[in-house]
């Protein structure tokens, strides 16, 4: 009698069945990484630190998870209201504005491809401290993206990277090392790449944006020639700093050049917008240019070295 009284009181109106909860997903973890010898203005910690993780469908681009990067650029996933499906592949990408994200300044990605499984994730590479998002992995999947599924199979790349251990097999080497077996990636095409993205990163640019692939080769998006909309003030000495303003600078002063009537300067300090520079010793009036790894100025102005009185030396 006491079983059918329960039975019945179950199936009353009202009387909900509550399904036990399916079990937490096993929690995502890993580490955030840029190449050491990164010279440009935002060093590692400005982008590894505080860096958005997201974690997007492979087969949809929708974002489903998101996370940050501490103070050790490392970041969990806790999953306890959303659940990843087994088997299903997942890119990683971390993401982080410049500048401490103020405006102005540019916004980064870098990404690893991952897998959850009934097991627990894999990934492109990982280490003790995770599933980890570099410079490497970031071209992998950048390869990976632009060839497709047809020749690069995503599932074949799982655990194909040695994350650390450096490739000094090919020019420029590698800070992770690519097991290309069976890819559908050349160890070339990964060293490539890499390089690519490495000097994007430099540039303090976005490598998956500025990368680009022509059907056969892997290359850089040329950037845009810069120019000179005015040199303040138009006249000085030897000596003096003065700035420039235009467009298409490099926003790493060092990788600009400001050649006075063709006598060249290194500006200390600058954006995109905006170099300062010191007008060099045997400088003399005429053009002021600027060349950039995109090329010299479009656009150049005019600039008058101002001659010190007759009988004053001039600091050399």
């Amino acid at each position: 009698m006491r079983h059918f009284l329960l039975i019945s009181l179950l199936m009353l109106p009202g009387c909900a069945v509550m399904a036990p909860e399916p079990p937490s997903a096993l929690p995502l973890f890993g580490q955030v990484s840029f190449p050491t010898e990164r010279s440009a203005q935002a060093d590692l910690n400005d982008v590894a630190v505080s860096a958005t993780v997201s974690l997007i469908r492979a087969d949809t681009n929708e974002t489903v998870h998101t996370a940050l990067t501490d103070q050790n650029r490392k970041f969990v996933f806790s999953f306890v209201k959303w659940q990843p499906t087994v088997d299903a592949l997942y890119y990683l990408e971390a993401l982080k504005g410049l500048g401490s994200n103020q405006a102005g300044n540019a916004v980064i990605r870098i990404r690893t491809l991952a897998q959850y499984t009934a097991t627990g994730w894999r990934s492109l590479g990982a280490s003790g401290s995770g599933v980890q998002l570099t410079a490497g992995t970031t071209a992998v999947t950048i390869v990976a993206s632009h060839l497709g599924p047809a020749q690069v199979p995503p599932l074949g790349l799982l655990g194909k990277m040695t994350i650390g251990v450096p490739d000094p097999s090919l020019v420029p080497t590698t800070p992770d090392t690519l097991d290309p077996t069976g890819t559908g990636i050349s160890n070339a095409q990964y060293h490539a790449v890499y390089d690519l993205v490495a000097r994007a990163l430099d540039r303090d640019a976005d490598p998956l944006e500025r990368v680009s692939y022509n059907g056969s080769t892997f290359a850089m998006k040329a950037y845009a020639v810069p120019g000179i909309s005015a040199v303040v003030p138009s006249a000085a000495a030897i000596g003096a700093t003065v700035t420039l303003q235009g467009s298409n600078f490099d926003a790493v002063p060092a990788n600009n050049t400001v050649f006075f009537n063709g006598v060249p300067a290194i500006p200390a300090t600058g954006s995109a917008t905006q170099l300062v520079v010191t007008v060099p010793a045997g400088a003399t009036s005429g053009p002021v240019s600027v060349t950039t790894g995109a090329g010299p100025a479009g656009v150049t102005q005019n600039f008058s070295v101002i001659q010190p009185p007759s009988g004053v030396l001039t600091a050399l």
